[in-house]
């Protein structure tokens, strides 16, 4: 894509899985990837099986271990306007269908088992417009959930290509400088996950949002002003 667009090097940005991949873009890719900027998302690497470390860590309704279900995509696929109204929502007071805790504990990492209940108990208030709302819907009508859900389902194919790149588990530091946008209120991608990025970059810089998982949607304002501010710093 970076090709395509008539460019040799791009700053790679990504939220939550696209996180994942902008983090992993300069070990894979050094030559195509000029900085790195991520939302939500810590640098995602484990020595062992992640679905078995998910398994130990929060047990087996954990939603990484659901999303590998059919059933669980049949139920998202039978209306998808009610699956992103489940999905796309901000915190007013009493959590989201995401965490009603705000922890990041076994009971906010089985969110997704919420999907089955009343609508009406769902906690949190739609996040986006009913335009944007029906863009989406229209979509995944037509396509399905299967292709986001076969990032998760991906896991352990990613996790063995990462064993191969780092057979002994020690991963060279990214030179390229990086920016991570922590979210103060995503439980799922607690900004404490992140404590130990200096470990993975040489140069990098940490802000803080004051929003739930999807930052962008809930603060575009304030999301952008961090972007601009560093990439013009930067490039």
């Amino acid at each position: 894509m970076i090709a395509d667009a008539g460019y040799d090097r791009a700053v790679v940005v990504g939220h939550d899985f696209g996180g994942m991949i902008s983090w992993w873009m300069p070990h894979l890719h050094p030559e195509r990837v000029a900085g790195v900027i991520t939302l939500n998302t810590p640098f995602g690497y484990s020595r062992e099986d992640p679905l078995e470390k998910y398994l130990e860590a929060y047990g087996p309704r954990n939603y990484v271990a659901h999303f590998q279900t059919p059933k669980l995509q049949a139920l998202m696929e039978r209306d998808p306007a009610r699956t992103l109204r489940f999905f796309f929502r901000r915190d007013t007071g009493a959590g989201t269908t995401l965490s009603r805790t705000g922890r990041h504990d076994a009971e906010s990492m089985s969110y997704s088992h919420l999907l089955a209940d009343d609508e009406a108990t769902w906690p949190g208030q739609v996040l986006v417009g009913d335009e944007e709302l029906d863009y989406y819907a229209e979509a995944f009508a037509r396509t399905g959930f299967g292709g986001p859900l076969g990032w998760y389902r991906s896991i352990p194919g990613n996790w063995r290509v990462q064993s191969e790149v780092f057979p002994d588990g020690a991963i060279a530091k990214l030179t390229v400088p990086a920016l991570m946008i922590a979210a103060r209120r995503d439980a799922i991608c607690h900004p404490d996950l992140s404590d130990n990025l200096l470990q993975y970059v040489e140069t990098l810089e940490r802000r803080m949002l004051d929003t739930g998982h999807w930052t962008q949607q809930e603060d575009p304002a304030g999301t952008n002003e961090v972007l601009l501010e560093w990439l013009t710093r930067h490039f």
